[in-house]
């Protein structure tokens, strides 16, 4: 018995030392996304794989419940270190307030072309549609070149009989940005930091009496072509294909950096107009705890994790579930309900949407 004994409390240190192992892993994985990978190049790779630590950390706290409950101190502790990243990538508001009638509705949708993954280009319509029918005051879209002049043209002449405000920018860029308003647009500039399919819009829009800044971005996406995220897909469901890390690794990385720089580039313009309400939209192509949120969180409140419950994916391609798109607000307006439309199957993106309100002054 005493053997028996002996044996039972070497394994639960070492299990306890394995827990300890994996906050460890938990709290790297959870800081690295505060280092812009333009100074440590894997340093978003690193932070893309915080939800198995977190995971793993999750199931020990379960099974210290039923084996020893002192234990669960343990992860307790590394839930507590990381509670800023948990927060951010899975939070929980189950309480969340509905927004007030003068609440301004804001949707973000990422529409791909209007086509879809597939190019289904009889659907193009149904997505003007879909759009109008959220009756939102402002809305931001990324992706919007469709795929041919006429369908262009039928979009546009259906989202104007809701939004008659509307700039988009196209030039020099295959996938363009727009955004969509009930309000007038005073004008709107296209920032200087673009590629051939990522863009970044400003555009000032006229409430009455007040004026709201709204940005539109669209960031480097990691750009995985059909055989890596096939492979991915393949890797996911275990179904024993091998898969080529190093190269899908070396192109997370590479874009991570060029995401880094826009995302700084887009920090700086938000910072020289913190005396103006400002609204942020966009496909940002990273997870909550990676480097651009957390750079863009010192200055705006993600909507989501203020309002919402659950990690709230917003793409859900070949085996990769992450949230990527976001609508951030600046402090002085307070977010209601921000929410991911999972039913709209129109586009590799859902749509997302919320309502902000100035706050009270005190």
């Amino acid at each position: 018995m005493r053997l028996f004994g002996t044996l039972k409390k070497l394994t639960l240190h070492l299990i306890a030392l394995v827990n300890v192992v994996v906050i460890i892993l938990m709290v790297i994985t959870a800081y690295a996304g505060h280092v812009s990978p333009e100074e440590h190049k894997y340093a978003e790779v690193v932070a893309l794989a915080f939800p198995f630590p977190a995971a793993v950390n999750l199931l020990f706290l379960l099974f210290w419940l039923f084996v020893r409950v002192r234990n669960t101190l343990i992860p307790i502790a590394g839930m507590l270190v990381c509670a800023g990243a948990l927060r951010d990538y899975c939070p929980i508001h189950p309480f969340s307030s509905s927004p007030p009638e003068d609440a301004i509705k804001v949707l973000s949708y990422n529409v791909c072309n209007f086509s879809g993954p597939n190019n289904n280009k009889s659907q193009m319509m149904d997505v003007a549609e879909y759009i109008c029918e959220q009756d939102a005051d402002i809305v931001c879209l990324q992706e919007t070149s469709p795929l041919n002049k006429s369908g262009r043209e039928n979009v546009d002449l259906r989202l104007r009989r809701t939004y008659p405000y509307c700039r988009r920018f196209r030039e020099k860029v295959l996938e363009e940005i727009a955004v969509y308003s009930k309000h007038p647009i005073r004008w709107a500039i296209q920032a200087p930091y673009m590629t051939r399919r990522n863009n970044i819009m400003v555009c000032s829009i006229d409430l009455g009496d007040d004026t709201l800044l709204v940005f539109n971005a669209h960031l480097q996406s990691i750009r995985l072509n059909p055989e890596d995220r096939k492979e991915i897909k393949e890797f996911v469901k275990r179904k024993g294909k091998n898969i080529d890390e190093s190269s899908i690794i070396e192109k997370v990385a590479t874009t991570a950096q060029r995401r880094a720089a826009q995302a700084d580039h887009l920090v700086r313009g938000i910072k020289k107009r913190t005396h103006t309400s400002t609204i942020l939209c966009g496909d940002f192509n990273s997870s909550p705890n990676c480097y651009p949120h957390h750079v863009i969180s010192q200055w705006l409140d993600d909507c989501y994790t203020a309002t919402a419950t659950g990690p709230g994916f917003t793409l859900k391609q070949s085996g990769i579930f992450v949230r990527i798109d976001n609508i951030f607000c600046s402090h002085d307006l307070k977010p209601y309900k921000c929410q991911i439309d999972t039913k709209n199957t129109f586009s590799d993106h859902y749509p997302v949407l919320c309502w902000v309100k100035k706050r009270a002054k005190p």
